[in-house]
């Protein structure tokens, strides 16, 4: 076999390899998920975590100790979530701002708010109203980056062509292997 004809294969060999990986990791991340954008009512839901300011795809360690700090109260709480405060496509990285923890089960009593701020933890409101949701199975952190790259276009895409203003919260919940990424709108500008 000439030498040429050999470079040829092995150039076809790594590509295919290559491509198979990319493919394998895509798949693994639940790429090939079909999704869609809903159109649900949410309710608020107060929610205790910590404050981050950063690139948002460097948040995990700040969602893990809020977990840890949550978990060391005993108190009841439910999904995750993450609430950006800042448009990343209009604010620099570096001062994207958001709120990261989890959902409260119970009400928002005094005695609960003065632990979790003594815990170093900040109680708020999720607003709720009509919402554009997308759900996103999410098993692993590169299925989290995935899903975050596939459902914001959609869910972009769906507040621009119904013609309202811009969301009033956007936040990820994050329940039982699933990734609910949600826009909530104000009262006067419920999507179509």
């Amino acid at each position: 076999m000439k030498t040429g004809k050999k470079w040829v294969i092995g150039v076809a060999a790594v590509a295919s390899a290559v491509t198979a990986l990319v493919l394998g990791a895509y798949a693994y991340g639940g790429g090939f998920q079909t999704l869609r954008v809903d159109t649900v009512e949410v309710s608020q839901q107060t929610v205790a975590g910590l404050d981050y300011t950063g690139p948002y795809e460097t948040v995990f360690p700040t969602l893990e100790k809020a977990n840890a700090l949550l978990d060391s109260l005993n108190g009841p709480s439910g999904p995750g979530f993450s609430w950006y405060f800042d448009d990343p496509s209009a604010v620099a990285p570096e001062q994207c701002r958001g709120l990261y923890g989890r959902i409260l089960q119970d009400s928002r009593d005094s005695a609960r708010s003065a632990a979790l701020r003594l815990a170093g933890l900040r109680t708020d409101t999720l607003p709720g109203g009509t919402a554009l949701v997308v759900a996103y199975r999410a098993k692993n952190k590169l299925a989290f980056a995935l899903g975050a790259l596939r459902a914001y276009p959609l869910l972009t895409e769906a507040y621009q062509t119904s013609r309202r203003a811009a969301p009033i919260a956007v936040y990820e919940k994050y329940d039982e292997g699933t990734t609910y990424y949600t826009f909530v709108f104000g009262p006067d500008q419920n999507p179509q």
